[in-house]
């Protein structure tokens, strides 16, 4: 938690989509809460509630038999779904008699599934704590472009369906920061520009949409020319090329 809070306040996060596993989701998980927390000025107190929350959030994977790496639940049998669904009941379970941690650790495990609308499982609450909506949504997010319990999807997919989902699913103010921290082409991403060329993404800026670009030539080799999005407002990223 400290090595993260002391991170630059404007920092930009390059994810990658990536092939899930679950410690990989819990670590990238418990990150951007932290970071998401430190944004809405969340006090010490919440922001470790929330770290440890984010990571213990899935232990509850750990007791079922059932596929959850990119795949579609709704595809799952009826028996299949019910045992993935019982996952953070699971977890609140075994979690339950320890008498070190703060009950409301305990809520964000049993609820980080939970939807605004009342949509969610295990219990279809339509829970309002920051907290929970902060490990609900970068839970969401992380699921969607490594596929734990979803199909795979990219970071643009990814950003959007969090959008979509602003005020039914999710907290618009979690969205918001989400959308600002989050790199929407992470560094490597090849793109084309409004310019017609097409290029390779460098480095991030303080703008997440908005960053470095090096330019490649026919033969797809970097060359010298380099566009700084965010210093050049007459470019801008097309498209993201295969």
């Amino acid at each position: 938690i400290q090595d993260v809070m002391q991170a630059d306040e404007n920092m930009v996060i390059d994810l990658l989509e990536r092939e899930g596993n679950l410690y990989e989701h819990t670590l990238v998980v418990t990150k951007l809460c932290i970071i998401v927390a430190k944004k809405m000025k969340l006090t010490a107190e919440q922001i470790y509630r929330l770290a440890l929350g984010a990571l213990l959030h899935d232990l509850g994977l750990r007791y079922i038999t059932v596929p959850y790496i990119n795949c579609d639940i709704n595809e799952l049998s009826e028996a299949e779904a019910f045992e993935y669904r019982k996952h953070p009941i699971l977890a609140y379970s075994v979690l339950e008699e320890e008498k070190w941690m703060d009950p409301f650790v305990k809520k964000m495990v049993l609820v980080h599934h939970e939807r605004r609308d009342g949509s969610g499982f295990p219990l279809k609450q339509k829970t309002r704590d920051t907290e929970c909506g902060i490990l609900q949504a970068c839970d969401a997010f992380d699921c969607f472009i490594s596929g734990m319990e979803c199909r795979r999807m990219s970071i643009q997919q990814a950003l959007e369906y969090l959008v979509e989902g602003t005020d039914i699913f999710y907290d618009r103010r979690i969205v918001r920061v989400i959308e600002r921290l989050v790199a929407r082409y992470p560094v490597g991403t090849r793109v084309r520009l409004n310019t017609g060329e097409s290029g390779i993404v460098l480095k991030q800026t303080e703008n997440s949409i908005r960053p470095v670009i090096g330019i490649l030539d026919e033969e797809n080799r970097l060359t010298e020319k380099i566009y700084q999005l965010n210093k050049n407002k007459n470019v801008s990223i097309l498209q993201v090329e295969n």
